[in-house]
């Protein structure tokens, strides 16, 4: 997903100076909402995602999977796996599925790489944060959420993107990889 230079397939919203490369990471300055698509590939549904992610104290981003691209404001498509560890405004750490399954505990330092795990296969939702299960949610039939602020957090279609906070400090990513699954 990444070459470790460039940031070749990758599209931003809103702000691209908030994401650069530097020393073979993604770095993601948390001056201004923005977000960093990933749409080379066709839609994804089934599908396991990692990443080792570095962030410096008060942090406030995520990855989202099933989404598309938005020019501006937050993606009203798919969902938000957070990355927070020392922000004091959120209750939601990192290892959370944004709104859906909010993880309370901080599980992994400030100033230190750790691995964050996505799978998603059919209707369920894993993500792991070293190991260590955070998240393991099937989404029930009638699922609605976030209906009434026009978001859509519903299991389907869409690509990656990568979050830029505008109250947040610098996260960094590297060794982005996914593979489809049946």
């Amino acid at each position: 997903m990444f070459d470790g230079e460039t940031l070749t397939g990758w599209k931003a919203s809103e702000d691209d100076r908030v994401f650069a490369v530097l020393d073979g990471n993604i770095l993601i300055r948390g001056t201004a909402r923005a977000h960093l698509f990933y749409e080379t590939v066709p839609w994804l549904e089934n599908f396991e995602f990692k990443a080792q992610v570095y962030c410096y104290p008060v942090v406030n981003s995520g990855i989202y999977f099933h989404t598309l691209y938005k020019d501006s404001g937050w993606p009203s498509k798919g969902f938000e796996c957070q990355i927070l560890n020392s922000h004091k405004n959120e209750k939601r750490k990192t290892g959370s599925l944004y709104g859906v399954v909010d993880e309370v505990r901080t599980l992994v330092k400030d100033n230190e790489w750790f691995e964050y795990f996505i799978r998603v296969k059919g209707k369920n939702v894993l993500i792991k944060i070293n190991g260590e299960t955070t998240v393991d949610w099937t989404e029930p039939p009638t699922w609605m959420a976030y209906q009434e602020r026009n978001f859509e957090r519903k299991l389907g279609m869409g690509y990656f993107a990568l979050q830029s906070h505008p109250d947040s400090n610098v996260v960094m990513m590297k060794d982005l990889y996914y593979r489809r699954l049946p």
